[in-house]
């Protein structure tokens, strides 16, 4: 649903270019989007966590050339507001820290209003949710009142996805998933 609520916004999915941030290293969304982008053309990945958080190896070692990976860490210094503004990207794909894979305690990257009022007009930001608003507050919920904000539409996404894939299934065919 993730890459058809991208497709859903943009004439392809070639040539997108998306920032995954926050737990890079446990969050399963994050891995299964970023191997699903290294198979488009031209794609241009920003992962941004904070520090310590870097996406496995396996899902790393998938970008080639056409298609660029780049690793951030957010710190004191150089925050997730600084990443986007110096990529520019179309998407933020932000995701909830995973305490209970974790073991230790955790520091999480933050869409609020200031960083909104701050970032590109034409960013969208997505999550998988659900959003850990007791913990982390990874996107406040006056940020979740901003049009750019797109988490509830893309959890929507997920209805005709399902619908298509469980349509195939029960038809017995094994013919490849047709564009979106």
């Amino acid at each position: 649903m993730d890459l058809y609520t991208i497709r859903k916004d943009r004439v392809s999915i070639d040539g997108v270019s998306i920032v995954l941030a926050n737990d890079l290293g446990r969050s399963r969304t994050i891995h299964s989007l970023a191997k699903a982008l290294a198979q488009f053309d031209g794609v241009t990945v920003i992962a941004a966590g904070p520090q310590g958080a870097r996406l496995p190896e396996d899902v790393r070692a998938r970008f080639r050339p056409p298609n660029a990976l780049i690793e951030c860490t957010c710190t004191e210094d150089v925050s997730l507001i600084d990443v986007v503004k110096q990529y520019d990207p179309e998407f933020l794909y932000m995701t909830r820290p995973q305490k209970e894979r974790a073991g230790h305690p955790i520091s999480t990257l933050c869409v609020d209003e200031q960083f909104l009022k701050e970032a590109p007009e034409n960013l969208k930001v997505m999550h998988p949710l659900p959003i850990d608003s007791k913990y982390f507050n990874e996107i406040t919920r006056e940020a979740l009142r901003d049009p750019r904000v797109i988490c509830f539409q893309q959890s929507d996404s997920g209805i005709p996805v399902r619908m298509a894939i469980l349509g195939l299934w029960l038809k017995g065919t094994s013919e490849a998933v047709p564009a979106l």
